[in-house]
């Protein structure tokens, strides 16, 4: 083996050696790559809980509704934005959630749960509320709009934080994505395989032809002696 390698580091590495070491496994590459697919498909599907999100928006004003905004109004907004969205999730919206719904889960778990985003250059916040339960996620995802317009208003003291629209009830889940995780799967079991059998090929310092002697000890082959399988095939053809 290690004559292998000092050959390997003089002569580098004849990448259509390896490409035909590929293509004489090639069947035992698809099939893993098949296996593997087939198993990330089936844990996706049938042991990972699917997740929907629900997602409500508001629009943060600054000042009152009957009022003209101007661009200094829309900046200054812009910039509260991250403040809106952290008191979103805050322990007192949290907490006054789950007592008006009367939900068994911790401010902790609830406030993992949402996610607060703001479309560019728009007063707009993005409220999404993600559960097993696509019900649930609606119902959450409008309370936490609620009960945090309210929190945000009084804490920021802000002018107004009204409602776009409310959400609607998740028809597929958001998570996991099936067709991507199968894909992956079998993308992962391809390039496993393929790395093993390079690293097999690479490690192994058997001589398997007059070729191989030549490459690798650097001399000349006077003769070759026929194995017996070779002088037994060639008995039966006589």
């Amino acid at each position: 083996m290690r004559q292998r390698e000092e050959q390997i580091e003089e002569n580098g590495i004849d990448l259509l050696e390896m490409l035909a070491v590929l293509l004489d496994k090639v069947w035992v590459i698809i099939l893993v790559g098949v296996l593997t697919a087939g198993a990330a498909f089936g844990y996706t599907k049938f042991m990972v809980t699917p997740i929907y999100q629900a997602t409500t928006q508001a629009y943060v004003l600054t000042k009152a509704e009957d009022a003209a905004v101007t661009s200094g109004d829309i900046s200054l907004s812009n910039q509260l934005l991250g403040d809106c969205a952290s008191l979103l999730k805050s322990r007192p919206v949290t907490d006054k959630v789950i007592e008006e719904l009367g939900l068994k889960m911790s401010s902790t778990a609830l406030a993992n749960a949402i996610t607060v985003t703001n479309q560019e250059n728009t007063l707009i916040l993005n409220i999404s509320v993600s559960n097993p339960d696509p019900y649930l996620a609606k119902e959450l995802a409008d309370k936490v709009r609620d009960v945090g317009a309210n929190h945000v208003t009084e804490v920021m003291n802000l002018k107004a934080m009204n409602t776009v629209q409310e959400a609607l009830i998740p028809s597929k889940p958001a998570s996991p994505n099936i067709m991507k995780n199968t894909v992956l799967g079998g993308a992962i079991g391809v390039v496993l395989t393929a790395g093993i059998i390079l690293l097999i090929f690479l490690m192994n310092d058997k001589i398997r032809s007059q070729d191989d002697v030549e490459k690798y000890l650097g001399i000349g082959v006077l003769g070759a002696i026929p194995s017996t399988e070779d002088k037994t095939k060639t008995k039966k053809k006589k």
